[in-house]
């Protein structure tokens, strides 16, 4: 029998396959008007979309989709995606000058979030998706200044996108009593502070649970193989959830837990305590390495999925949880038990946690063993990421201090207690520092007012920024031919990668000067005047592969194979990398360096 001839919801069935793709479905449908009508079934489109897309569908879970036209869902994220791509390049042509971008200079997109309406347009959700899956791709040696350009537009449209969830969290945190707090809520703080952290990584709320699930499945499964829980009576995850269990149970559903985590690799990363991944749930459940109030959550959301009440508390230096191992007991020391998740879920008398505290003579004070509540345990989380991101360390590396600003802004959206004010004055210096944000700054010294000299500092100097940036959008050509170099010839040109002879760092160059121009104060701290040639000769601006930027004397450079040179700002000035020739200038840096070709 023809294909022709079969039924219609069979022919639909088939077209249902998963061999299939867009492009067969839509082949199909041109052979003959029949085959085109069965190819119109929205059932099929919709699964098409699922395999497309699958990332997105789980963020369209718990919506009616009933009345979504499936094809045209896909002509939708297409046009979406040309425009967010058309729009994104323009940014360096506009933004070349510019030390970072403002959140002014992203109105294009903002004008794109602001048709959405949640309910019926999924338009917000294409736009991250698209830029996010064009910034990711696995070439990374290609399209440079489109990707920086793109993280930097993903940044601005998730924080903008994510800020009523934020404002959700903190309105339920503060409105629910301790006791009434699930684990699901400090689920939620972790997924929470490691998307704004992290916006050009799709870290789905369902993708983050089904992983935890899965690990409680397998702790489950070790009770049953132990013979801990009678399979006869629990029968599955959600029975023993929901069960009264003794504190034997419970301590020995605790045990388990060590085992499983310990038998994953979960660990306590003391070799690179201060690393921002070990605050990020993504990066710990991919590295199994974290810090103790990271492995801390995660080990409460795993034992809270088995019916065991563990809470948070907020010991100085060393986040703990606590459980009540003996209820009857008179006094703490015997009701508690405190579990060190960091050192393989130890658990300690009250006692015993002042081995934890430094050897100063510090006391164990009662309210070091309050609960945290998924707020404050947020504010924790971020003052740590606040203390990595401004550390001399992690601001040499990056140089748009895109950590310290995230959690500087996050905390602001989480925090209207008395260090609010502390807080909004610290990013507007990150912000005055970047040359940034001019009008937020102007509204946080406005709103912030207790320090009339410190406030009036940072409003001129704003004052002054903003004047400096008019009209400062020219490019001015800077020429080898038919010009002199009377302090030394130009041996490299942007692009070109190099190695210092003495500090053995592998750079790019971005750009040059015919001698130093830097102060002379900076001449004799960085000792340029103890180079045989001093300041005067040939100085190059260079990224470097530790994340810095520097100015480096011509004398102390040499030059080396192209290699790929691992910097943030990479992108602002090049648009490829060629094994052959190195770094490929963007157009605004050729513009610039017309004769560096």
């Amino acid at each position: 029998m023809s294909l022709v001839y079969l039924p219609a919801e069979i022919i639909e069935r088939i077209l249902l396959s998963s061999c299939l793709n867009r492009t067969d479905i839509t082949n199909f449908s041109l052979t003959c008007k029949r085959f085109h009508d069965c190819a119109q079934n929205n059932e099929i489109w919709r699964e098409l979309f699922k395999r497309g897309y699958p990332s997105i569908m789980d963020k369209l879970t718990g919506r009616d989709l009933t009345d979504v036209d499936w094809k045209n869902q896909f002509k939708r994220y297409a046009e979406i995606s040309e425009d967010a791509i058309s729009k994104i390049c323009t940014l360096s042509k506009e933004s070349y000058k510019k030390r970072d971008l403002s959140n002014s200079d992203f109105k294009d997109f903002d004008n794109i979030l602001l048709q959405k309406n949640p309910t019926h347009d999924f338009s917000h959700i294409y736009l991250t998706h698209s830029i996010r899956e064009r910034c990711n791709q696995s070439n990374q040696l290609t399209d440079l200044t489109l990707k920086y350009y793109g993280r930097k537009v993903l940044t601005h449209i998730s924080h903008r996108l994510q800020k009523q969830e934020v404002q959700d969290f903190m309105e339920m945190a503060i409105s629910k009593q301790q006791s009434s707090v699930s684990y699901e809520m400090y689920e939620r703080t972790l997924i929470m502070i490691a998307s704004w952290c992290q916006p050009h990584k799709d870290i789905s709320h369902a993708t983050i649970k089904r992983r935890l699930d899965a690990y409680a499945q397998n702790i489950f499964d070790m009770l049953k193989h132990k013979g801990i829980i009678d399979v006869t009576i629990v029968k599955d995850l959600t029975t023993l959830r929901k069960m009264v269990k003794s504190r034997e149970v419970e301590a020995a559903i605790l045990d388990t837990t060590n085992n499983f985590l310990e038998m994953e690799g979960f660990n306590g990363n003391s070799d690179n305590y201060y690393l921002p991944d070990n605050s990020y749930i993504d990066r710990i459940l991919e590295t199994k390495l974290g810090i103790p109030i990271s492995l801390s959550l995660l080990y409460l959301c795993l034992v809270g999925r088995l019916g065991v009440k563990v809470e948070p508390v907020n010991f100085p230096r060393h986040f703990l949880l606590k459980w009540e191992e003996h209820p009857a007991a008179n006094s703490n020391d015997k009701k508690f038990a405190y579990i060190d998740v960091f050192h393989k879920g130890k658990r300690l008398k009250e006692s015993e946690t002042a081995d934890l505290l430094p050897p100063v003579g510090i006391n164990l004070e009662p309210s070091y063993f309050h609960v945290a509540s998924p707020l404050h345990t947020a504010h924790r989380m971020l003052r740590n990421l606040i203390a990595i991101g401004s550390s001399s360390t992690t601001t040499s590396r990056d140089p748009s201090y895109t950590l310290l600003r995230a959690a500087l802004e996050l905390m602001l959206e989480l925090n209207d207690g008395a260090e609010r004010a502390d807080l909004a004055l610290m990013l507007v210096r990150v912000y005055l520092q970047l040359s940034i944000n001019h009008e937020e700054v102007e509204m946080l010294c406005e709103k912030y007012r207790d320090d009339e000299g410190q406030v009036d500092f940072y409003l001129s100097h704003c004052q002054a920024q903003k004047q400096a940036l008019e009209g400062n959008d020219e490019i001015v050509p800077k020429k080898r031919q038919n010009e002199e170099f009377p302090y030394g010839e130009l041996r490299f040109r942007v692009g070109q990668i190099a190695k210092h002879k003495l500090y053995n760092y592998t750079c790019v160059v971005y750009g040059w000067d015919k001698k130093c121009t830097a102060s002379q104060s900076w001449i004799y701290q960085m000792r340029v005047n103890k180079l045989p040639k001093k300041d005067t000769q040939p100085f190059y601006n260079v990224l470097v592969t530790d994340g810095s930027e520097r100015y480096a004397a011509d004398e102390n450079l040499e030059p080396c194979q192209p290699e790929i040179v691992t910097h943030p700002q990479i992108g602002k000035y090049f648009k490829a990398f060629d094994s052959s020739r190195g770094y490929l200038p963007n157009d605004e840096l050729l513009k610039e360096y017309p004769d560096d070709v």
